[in-house]
């Protein structure tokens, strides 16, 4: 897991229609959408591999 802001919790979550298969983060205070804006649909337990949504997390956007 990973924090953003005032130590929001993140989880891990695949998105629906990502033909990419990426691993994303979903804010645990929203969870309609990830971090870089696309629907979330099974819960994983992977690396993140979303570019977008790893520079969210870190402060960099």
């Amino acid at each position: 897991m990973s924090t953003v802001g005032r130590m929001e919790r993140l989880e891990k979550f695949m998105a629906v229609n990502d033909v990419d298969g990426d691993v994303h983060y979903v804010r645990t205070s929203n969870t309609r959408a990830t971090l870089c804006g696309l629907v979330p649909a099974a819960s994983s337990n992977g690396e993140v591999t979303c570019y977008r949504c790893h520079e969210f997390a870190l402060g960099n956007v």
